[in-house]
């Protein structure tokens, strides 16, 4: 009998196991949220949200723009339009900015997309889109944390506008590597070479390949050591390739098709892949920080060097395109820059920043596990969007004068990171707008 009742509550243990967690698809069910009282705003905060806030009618509805004219006014002369994210696991974020790409490439010209992925894999993708599928172009160019339902979606758009006349651009600015199309570089690297120098081409293969996929092989903690071990050199035969490549520009272009721009990319990527080595051997913070200027560095090339004449829309973390991140109190005492603040004062009046927030619901991790968003902070920026009317809603702040009523956007502020981690920050000094969503859901991953 004592046995029967053991079985009989291990069953039921695992059934309510089993009703919370979907091992198919690592998604939680029917899990219970933390209750917890109301978080508390300012009166005069609420009133001036609810009248000076945008409703966006719909997420996903690409068939109609109307709910979104109200955006040309604030970009009809920027060039450059960041939009953010502050978690990378969230569908509505998604969902929302392949709408707004579609929206500004079909009806306000910007021609470019560049992702917060590899510089080289982005740019050899769109130069064989032809050759892709949207699932395989996605997958080969950009981050997992993107491979969704959602954003293939986006590539879907990218490869039906190539028989258009206004072709969508995809490009990428990280200086770390994101997708497969990594491994083309090294032979991309030699056919661009051998024309010239058959024995260095060769050389500079069998190097490039080596480093390219030494992680995929080795593991990456074997590559960090192996790079810790190996720093000087393999920075100094990178920079040797840059220099030939300098010293040997118009060769290298004439032979390949007169395809200049070819010949200037691949050598970013290389200068890429010496921050990418500075980063590995450091502290994660420090780290991310060599990164960030990296892909300030490369999104400035991009602009100046590759599409001069485009108007580009980036994607990234809000965390990536904050315009002063040394004033944000969770950054304080680490003075060193993050990718907006190089980027703000490049392009500052060609620029219009967008970070996306979220108030409640569920979210995914790096890797995917799911997690419920915390509770937002008193007078924090979640709760004062949270007053407006509407499921999703968008809030200028670049052309606000400071009133009681926003006195919030003009001040420290708290905010959530990740719907997780607080932060306080001014947020007029960092993002000229808010994009809100009031309840999110992880994105379907594929």
């Amino acid at each position: 009998m004592k046995t029967f009742f053991v079985s009989v509550f291990l069953i039921l243990i695992l059934i309510s196991f089993n009703c919370k967690i979907d091992n198919n698809n690592n998604k939680i069910d029917d899990l219970e949220t933390e209750s917890y009282p109301d978080p508390e705003v300012d009166p005069l905060w609420s009133a001036w949200i609810r009248d000076n806030s945008f409703t966006i009618d719909s997420v996903t509805d690409d068939s109609s723009f109307t709910d979104l004219q109200f955006l040309k006014s604030l970009l009809q002369n920027r060039r450059l339009v960041q939009l953010g994210e502050s978690s990378h696991g969230v569908m509505e974020f998604n969902q929302i900015k392949v709408r707004l790409i579609k929206f500004l490439h079909e009806e306000m010209d910007f021609n470019v997309i560049a992702f917060e992925s590899g510089i080289f894999e982005c740019y050899y993708g769109n130069r064989n889109i032809v050759f892709q599928t949207p699932d395989s172009l996605m997958k080969n160019c950009i981050f997992g944390v993107w491979h969704t339902d959602e954003v293939v979606e986006l590539f879907d758009y990218i490869i039906s506008t190539q028989s258009t006349a206004t072709p969508l651009i995809l490009a990428g600015f990280d200086t770390q590597f994101s997708g497969q199309f990594r491994t083309m570089r090294p032979l991309f690297l030699r056919e661009m070479i051998l024309p010239i120098d058959t024995d260095y081409a060769d050389e500079i293969f069998e190097f490039d390949d080596k480093i390219v996929n030494y992680s995929s092989r080795e593991g990456y903690e074997n590559f960090k050591d192996y790079v810790k071990q190996n720093i000087s050199y393999l920075k100094q035969f990178y920079l040797s390739i840059i220099d030939y490549i300098d010293n040997n520009i118009d060769s290298l272009a004439n032979k390949n098709n007169n395809d200049l721009k070819s010949v200037l990319l691949v050598r970013q990527s290389l200068l890429s892949t010496t921050k990418y080595l500075d980063q590995i051997i450091v502290v994660p913070l420090e780290g991310s920080l060599i990164r960030d200027e990296g892909m300030a560095d490369n999104l400035s090339f991009l602009i100046e060097a590759i599409y001069p004449d485009q108007k580009i829309i980036t994607w990234a973390h809000n965390g990536h395109i904050l315009h002063a991140n040394p004033k944000v109190q969770r950054f304080q005492g680490y003075n060193k820059r993050r990718m907006g603040s190089w980027v703000s004062e490049r392009y500052r009046s060609s620029l219009y920043t967008i970070a996306l927030y979220m108030y409640g619901g569920q979210a995914a991790r790096n890797d995917q596990r799911i997690y419920d968003i915390t509770r937002p902070l008193d007078n924090s920026l979640e709760v004062v969007c949270n007053e407006a009317s509407g499921e999703f809603i968008f809030v200028d702040m670049l052309n606000q004068v400071e009133v009681e009523g926003n006195s919030w956007m003009f001040t420290m502020t708290p905010v959530k990171s990740w719907g997780l981690y607080e932060e306080k920050m001014v947020p007029r000094d960092q993002y000229d707008a808010i994009l809100f969503i009031k309840t999110v859901h992880p994105p379907d991953y594929r």
